[in-house]
Order: structure tokens, then C-alpha cells, then sequence
């Protein structure tokens, strides 16, 4: 709460007139967030399935990737691929710090 609040001094004090639309995003993506969260992510979490998890993940890479080349200024045959590849590649880079160096299991 602390960030939007310097966002919305930010926009006053620059006179950029965006405080509506900054509140709005965040009301929506809050929102999301909650449905996401309590309808989608808890049910696949508790069923306690790697699978699951992953069949998940790689439905959201889709998305994400499909979603990125759609906002692409240039246009490209193989945007969708490039896009799903870059995506993937941050996405596993960060999914391996995590488990590895942050959450350390101790069955590896």
C-alpha cells in the first residue's frame, strides 16, 4: 500500500491526471487475485498432485505466451514461439533458484 500511495503522489505531483486509472487497475488486479487465488490456485494446491501443478503451469505458459505475441508491434511467424520460449526459460530459471537455493528439500 505504501508503493501506491508514492504512485498517486507521483501522479498528482506530476500533474499526470492517472489516479483513477492507477486505482482502478489495482482494484482489478486485486480482485483477480482473490478469484485466482481462492477458486483456481488453492484446489490445484491441495490436491497435493505434481502433475496437476504442472499441467497447470503449462497451461499459464500458453497464455502468457499467446498474450505476448498478441502485443507484439512487430509481427513475426515465429513470435509465438519465441515468446513461449523466453517465457519458459524465466519461468524455469526461477522455478529451480526457488526450490534449490530458497526452499532447499531435504529428500535432495
Amino acid at each position: 500500500s505504501v508503493l501506491m500511495v508514492f504512485v498517486l503522489m507521483m501522479s498528482r505531483l506530476l500533474k499526470l491526471d492517472m489516479e483513477w486509472k492507477v486505482m482502478t487497475a489495482a482494484l482489478r488486479c486485486t480482485a483477480q487475485l482473490v478469484v485466482l487465488g481462492s477458486f483456481i490456485l488453492v484446489p490445484i494446491f491441495n490436491a497435493d498432485n505434481g502433475w496437476i501443478v504442472l499441467a497447470y503451469l503449462c497451461f499459464m505458459l500458453l497464455v502468457a505466451a499467446r498474450e505476448a505475441s498478441a502485443r507484439a508491434l512487430y509481427r513475426y511467424d515465429a513470435v509465438f514461439r519465441h515468446a513461449f520460449a523466453a517465457i519458459a526459460g524465466v519461468t524455469s530459471t526461477i522455478a529451480t533458484y526457488a526450490v534449490v537455493v530458497v526452499i532447499c528439500p531435504d529428500p535432495w
